[in-house]
Order: structure tokens, then sequence, then C-alpha cells
């Protein structure tokens, strides 16, 4: 069997990948041109993902400033920010790294409002746009402990006894991190096509 794992970014890809011995590609998949027997897709809840990719965030930059003072990594000044095409990655990332260290609220706000074309940066992008590929199963990061084994036993042939998770994270509950209504609409309307695709439920403003 020669299987694919399509790998929207913050959805458990590193827990995953670790069981399976494959490498989950972040890549969109219209990009693919080659012929897989076996697709498998992971999801999250949107709201949780956003809180996800944002703490993510607030650790890369952490790590970049630490490279910087070592003299180890180079900043890209606002002025050649500005000039980068806006399809090049490096753009993007510019901006959610900048302002990843708002609250969180005052983050969503400064982007979903004030920079509502910024939307590019992978971590952030709807999963949406990963599920253009017709696919055979799907991993859900709330239900990985069920999903998981399935697709292990799929690929494997063998049961998977127990799901070991990696790179997970303490944080509050992601419901405390929607107290705005503003906020929940925002997040609501960019995120549409997921809630629509993988029926997650959507939060009272």
């Amino acid at each position: 069997m020669k299987p694919y794992y399509v790998a929207p970014p913050k959805t458990g890809s590193r827990t995953i990948c670790d069981h399976l011995q494959l490498v989950g590609d972040h890549r969109i998949p219209s990009w693919i041109d080659v012929e897989y027997d076996y697709v498998f897709v992971s999801v999250r809840n949107p709201y949780e993902r956003l809180v996800s990719a944002y703490h993510f965030m607030q650790k890369q930059d952490s790590k970049r400033q630490e490279r910087m003072a070592k003299g180890k990594c180079k900043h890209i000044p606002k002025r050649m920010n500005d000039k980068l095409p806006r399809e090049h990655p490096m753009r993007h990332w510019e901006f959610f790294s900048n302002n990843c260290h708002l609250p969180f609220e005052e983050f969503i706000k400064l982007w979903l409002i004030d920079n509502a074309d910024e939307k590019e940066y992978i971590c952030f992008m709807p999963q949406s746009d990963w599920l253009s590929i017709d696919y055979d199963d799907m991993i859900r990061l709330e239900s990985i402990d069920v999903d998981l084994p399935r697709v292990y036993k799929t690929i494997t042939g063998n049961e998977l006894d127990k799901v070991k998770h990696m790179n997970k994270t303490d944080k509050e509950p992601y419901q405390t991190y929607y107290q705005d209504p503003v906020v929940v609409e925002l997040v609501t309307n960019f995120y549409k096509e997921d809630f629509d695709k993988l029926d997650y439920e959507i939060l009272e403003e």
C-alpha cells in the first residue's frame, strides 16, 4: 500500500507521523501529482487550531529572537517585507511573528479587521484548503485515540493499543480565548468553510 497523509498544520501531525512512520505533507494537495492507494487527512476544531497556531507563533518568535541576539538569524525590515510579493511565505510570517505577542483577541482584531489581506501563512490558513483532494479517511484530533488506530490498522494491518501523544501542550480550554463576540464572529466567518465541511460546532456570539 502507498499511503499519503494530508496534514494541515496544527492538527496532530507529529503524533500521527510518529506512529505511522510517515511524513505528513503540509503542502496543498492541488500541488501533488502523484497517485496513492490510500489518502487520509487530519483536522481539528477551527477555534482550537487557531489558538494552537497563535501559541506556536509565540514560541517560534521567541526562538527567532534568541537566534537574532546571537547573530544567527536575520530580521526582515518592514520596508523590505512590504516589497515582498504577497505570495512570499516570509512576508506573511513576518506579520504573524511581529504581532503574535499581543493578547489573543487583540491579535485577532489586528489581523482580521486591520490586516485582512494577511491570510496566507500556512498555520492560519483554513483547513478546507487541504480538502480539495479525495480522501479515504479522516483523523479528528478530538477523537485521535479512536481514529488513529483505525487508520494505523488499515495501513499496517496491525492493532495500535495506545496512542502516545506528541507535542501536546497544557493551555486553557479554547473557549476561554473567545470572550469578545466580535472575535467570535471574525473567526467564525474566516473559517466558515471549515465549519461547513467538517461539522464543528459554532460558538455563540
